[in-house]
């Protein structure tokens, strides 16, 4: 990974009290992610979108990674808030302990969500307190009329070990990707698993793993959300592609449930 200094970055920590079960993954043994072979992001001031998320209690809990796309939403794959119904968030540091917690006790799944398959995987959590401007500033989901970029960049507190569930470092990772064609994704996952709402990475050496899931896939200049990071084949940084859920299609609905909150007709 390599570290750049552009815009403001933010870091969420959720912690999730369960009802009775963890999350159960997909008939096809679908796991969490994490950034493996990636780097220390070594800046606070780059991305103003980056969020981590463990659900509580911590000894028992399940790390997730997300966005925080408006003072009291954060943006995450729906499998972070399928089965729970409290999250503890820390924010405002690409250090695991400099973060400052909220807690959200609402979350709102995208109503077409696919357990078995992960698509439309995604949901949105929501804070009981808005955090303040000066500790994160949120992220924004990429535009319409934006150049493609040719790079992107996603980012994660998961383990970097592709071995172990428990190789988590104390700093925010990040990784960087390239655009994979739709059809040859499809090739190597079925069409089930990657669909038109999918976005997939070139095959690298750089992996999602345990913890990185619901992380924020960046446009390399323009610093907008893309994606968020939905599922990998293990083992991690295998060479096979990532695959990211694609936000423009779901901009309409990310946008409603916030309004919703707000009052916005």
């Amino acid at each position: 990974m390599f570290s750049y200094q552009q815009k403001v970055i933010f870091t969420v920590i959720l912690c999730v009290s369960l009802n009775q079960a963890k999350l159960t993954y997909t008939s096809a043994n679908l796991p969490d992610e994490f950034i493996v072979n990636g780097g220390p992001y070594g800046h606070i001031g780059h991305v103003a979108l980056i969020v981590s998320l463990i659900n509580a209690p911590l000894e028992h809990g399940w790390l997730f990674t997300g966005s925080l796309i408006s003072p009291q939403h954060i943006l995450t794959v729906a499998q972070a808030a399928e089965n729970f119904h409290r999250w503890h968030v820390g924010v405002g540091s690409q250090n695991r302990g400099d973060l400052t917690f909220f807690w959200a006790e609402h979350a709102t799944i995208h109503p077409n969500f696919n357990s078995r398959n992960l698509n439309n995987n995604l949901a949105l959590l929501h804070l009981t307190a808005a955090v303040p401007t000066e500790l994160a500033t949120p992220a924004v989901i990429l535009p319409d009329n934006i150049t493609p970029s040719l790079i992107h960049l996603f980012y994660g507190f998961g383990s970097t070990d592709p071995n172990s569930k428990d190789a988590l470092p104390n700093t925010l990772h990040q990784g960087q990707a390239a655009e994979f064609p739709l059809a040859q994704c499809q090739a190597i996952f079925g069409n089930q698993l990657v669909t038109n709402t999918s976005w997939c990475s070139t095959p690298s050496t750089y992996g999602l793993c345990y913890g990185d899931q619901g992380g924020p896939l960046v446009h390399f200049t323009q610093l907008y959300i893309v994606g968020i990071a939905s599922f990998w084949m293990p083992p991690c940084a295998s060479g096979r592609p990532n695959v990211f859920v694609r936000l423009s299609a779901y901009r309409d609905w990310i946008h409603g449930v916030i309004n919703e909150d707000v009052g916005v007709n």
